[in-house]
């Protein structure tokens, strides 16, 4: 994904998991995420393989903008 913006949701912005490979999320907004108030709403939640690069996010469940790796 490039250049997208990803908010409003009640959960985790964007959700790779485990299995997921060659993933890339770049030049991208992430904001208002986490809605539903369960403590689960991380801008990005990565696995394995995957490039998070060049991105801004605001009102995430953590503080802002956050990186998971499971």
């Amino acid at each position: 994904m490039d250049g997208v913006a990803v908010h409003g949701l009640d959960m985790e912005g964007v959700h790779f998991r485990n299995s997921s490979t060659d993933g890339m999320i770049r030049n991208s907004r992430i904001y208002d995420t986490g809605n539903d108030g369960r403590g689960m709403g991380e801008g990005v939640y990565k696995g394995n393989d995957v490039l998070v690069q060049d991105n801004t996010g605001t009102r995430t469940s953590n503080d802002g903008y956050q990186t998971h790796t499971q």
